[in-house]
């Protein structure tokens, strides 16, 4: 569901909506393991929010600091400032086609 609703905000233009579509998509990577994939899109998300500047809400600030503690703590500091100045790097259209890609079990 998550990332048919990344694909469908990215074809309607709701870039908000679509930069919170990542994080969510971003929780379900750290949460199945694949640390480096959730941090490139919570670095994208949070680079877009700034360009957009819009402020997280508090609800998702309380999910999304929690889960940065986690991924800082599940590998050495270098390995995630790399993964994260990927992701900053990332266009959002870059983040969009990488979910496109994702192929999710079950």
């Amino acid at each position: 569901f998550a990332r048919d609703s990344v694909k469908l905000l990215s074809e309607i233009g709701e870039r908000r909506q679509l930069v919170e579509a990542l994080d969510t998509v971003a929780m379900i990577l750290a949460a199945t393991g694949d640390s480096r994939r959730a941090i490139n899109l919570l670095a994208c998300s949070q680079t877009e929010m700034e360009k957009i500047r819009v402020q997280p809400t508090p609800r998702r600030t309380a999910i999304k600091t929690p889960l940065l503690s986690y991924l800082r703590a599940s590998q050495p500091a270098d390995v995630f400032a790399l993964n994260w100045l990927a992701g900053s790097s990332l266009s959002l259209r870059e983040a969009v086609d990488m979910v496109r890609r994702l192929e999710y079990s079950g």
